[in-house]
């Protein structure tokens, strides 16, 4: 193995892409050498966005990598992209792309990948700060989109599971929450809303909405809402919903729960409040199990790009 590897790295979002390049050394030290953020409906494809950053950046140049990496929303089987949700163009690699060592892995894949390299990465502890992880883990996120990702730490090599868990149906529960479920059905034509509409950037615009009348972008809602916010516990309520429902699916090798997203990122207080913790740990029959799992937010917003380093670092060792 070459001393330092150079690795190549883009996490494509349905608003914004980012793009970096990293170094790698042999005990998984990643040095970030240069990084661009672009917006995402400026190109047409993820060939034209490839080629135009260089010409913004030469930096930042994919042929001059070791491996290339690029994290995508949405499943990717075999390498190949399936269904992907809040882009705007389809995920294709040409002759050329393929011939620069390319690999397509899921966002979130990439996230979990991020958790993995924490001697790297930022976190703040919001559960059990002295929790670490043996069995496994699951990083949830809200943003553009809900993505989740769980992971069994195999002794011989991490498996990761990206799902499609915030394409699930939302479980709302009391009269105020089905009058809200209302709101939101005449909002998508009849249509039951999933996860990835009641627990993201989106979902939090309706839901502030809905509680005040006031029709706003969601970085303008968290400029008006504060930790007390009626807003930010139902919010924090929902999300910590979706999370505990998820943490029970993988339960036995879930010792931590990482928050992850431009949401949660940039406005700790959605769910760094009782709010988020009661509602995680309400379930009758499993409520012990839950309350000794970690909880963790993310507080870089690179971690994907992060995470899709170090999983090209493992491609090639």
């Amino acid at each position: 193995m070459k001393k330092v590897l150079r690795i190549f790295v883009a996490d494509i979002g349905g608003t914004s892409s980012r793009l970096a390049l990293y170094n790698a050394s042999p005990n998984q030290e990643f040095t970030l050498l240069s990084q661009i953020t672009v917006t995402t409906t400026d190109y047409v494809s993820i060939e034209d966005l490839l080629q135009s950053v260089i010409k913004i950046d030469d930096a930042i140049n994919y042929k001059q990598a070791d491996i290339s990496v690029l994290a995508v929303p949405g499943p990717v089987i075999h390498g190949t992209p399936v269904g992907l949700v809040n882009l705007p163009w389809d995920v294709h690699l040409s002759q050329d792309l393929l011939s620069n060592n390319i690999h397509l892995i899921n966002d979130f894949e990439a996230q979990a990948y991020g958790c993995m390299a924490e001697q790297n990465a930022n976190f703040l502890a919001i559960r059990h700060p002295e929790k670490q992880v043996k069995h496994g883990f699951v990083v949830i996120g809200a943003g553009t989109g809900l993505g989740h990702c769980a992971t069994i730490m195999d002794e011989k090599k991490p498996i990761t599971c990206p799902s499609e868990a915030g394409q699930i149906t939302f479980p709302f529960q009391n009269s105020s929450e089905l009058q809200y479920l209302e709101f939101l059905r005449n909002k998508f034509s009849g249509k039951y809303p999933n996860g990835d509409r009641v627990v993201s950037g989106q979902g939090l615009a309706l839901l502030h909405e809905y509680l005040t009348g006031e029709i706003l972008a969601p970085d303008q809602v968290v400029q008006k809402i504060d930790q007390n916010s009626l807003t930010t516990e139902w919010f924090a309520k929902f999300l910590a919903r979706d999370c505990r429902n998820y943490a029970l699916t993988f339960l036995e090798a879930c010792d931590m729960l990482y928050l992850s997203g431009g949401v949660l990122i940039k406005n700790p207080f959605l769910v760094d409040n009782q709010y988020f913790i009661q509602e995680f740990i309400d379930c009758d029959t499993k409520h012990s199990d839950l309350e000794r799992i970690g909880v963790r937010l993310v507080k870089d917003e690179l971690i994907a790009l992060l995470g899709a380093a170090k999983y090209g670092f493992d491609k090639l060792i």
